[in-house]
């Protein structure tokens, strides 16, 4: 009985020792298909707003970037649209950085800090629907489904 207590408790020890390590990681997988989702839904005319999606481990960066691949005004990336890869590709590179770095217990952080995502979000653009950045999230958690904690 005594050793069926001890034997126990060391399982629950080396669960816990674990357990910071694994949520981390459903924390970055989510993290990651909100982020390539949102920056895959975001309208495209001069590519700023695409570029802008910022994942950081922390603390919030400040600021805007310029595009990575600048389109001219109202060109919609080139006539490519939702459909423009250059500024997502860049984007997305960027993001793998915080995901591969960030550590248990550390918060991430996605972000987009051009003035006009707001508008953007609110459906004033037609390539794509209204709320498109909560419905990016809403799919970043539905990878979640059936997903096991692995420990």
């Amino acid at each position: 009985m005594a050793s069926d207590l001890r034997n126990f408790a060391r399982n629950m020890n080396r669960t816990s020792d674990r357990l910071p390590r694994a949520v981390s990681a459903v924390v970055t997988a989510v993290g990651r298909a909100v982020t390539v989702n949102v920056i895959d839904t975001t309208p495209v005319d001069t590519g700023e707003a695409r570029s802008n999606w910022i994942v950081s481990i922390g603390v919030p960066i400040r600021g805007t970037v310029a595009p990575y691949t600048p389109y001219p005004k109202f060109s919609r990336g080139n006539g490519r649209g939702v459909a423009e890869t250059a500024n997502a590709s860049a984007a997305k590179a960027r993001a793998e950085g915080a995901f591969r770095a960030k550590q248990p217990g550390q918060r991430l952080i996605i972000q987009n800090n051009v003035d006009h995502i707001g508008l953007l979000n609110s459906g004033t653009s037609t390539q794509a629907p209204a709320l498109f950045v909560e419905l990016a999230v809403q799919a970043g958690i539905r990878t979640l489904n059936g997903a096991k904690l692995n420990i």
